[in-house]
């Protein structure tokens, strides 16, 4: 990582894939990069702070989804789906 992140804000650093993956799987070496940048005034404490903030509310657990729940899941989309067509169709009929 040897950007200049001088005039980084928030949003900047929200759209930097290296900020990114430093959130996301963070390492001690990450840790002390961006720490140093701040300490050094290459980047603004403030922005650094706001947008590993912003992160950290969006940064979930992710769920595996059982082989049960994935069928069931298509199922019910299936027969949503298959409703919606029915109901369309006879919209056409209707109009016809």
């Amino acid at each position: 990582m040897t950007k200049k992140y001088t005039s980084y804000k928030e949003k900047e650093l929200l759209d930097d894939e290296d900020f990114i993956q430093s959130i996301v799987n963070p390492t001690p070496e990450t840790e002390k990069y961006w720490d140093t940048l701040v300490e050094y005034d290459l980047l603004s404490g403030k922005e650094l702070e706001q947008a590993r903030a912003f992160m950290e509310t969006v940064k979930k657990p992710h769920k595996v989804i059982t082989v049960k729940e994935k069928n069931a899941l298509w199922i019910a989309i299936e027969v949503k789906t298959k409703k919606s067509c029915e109901a369309i169709y006879a919209v056409i009929i209707y109009i016809h």
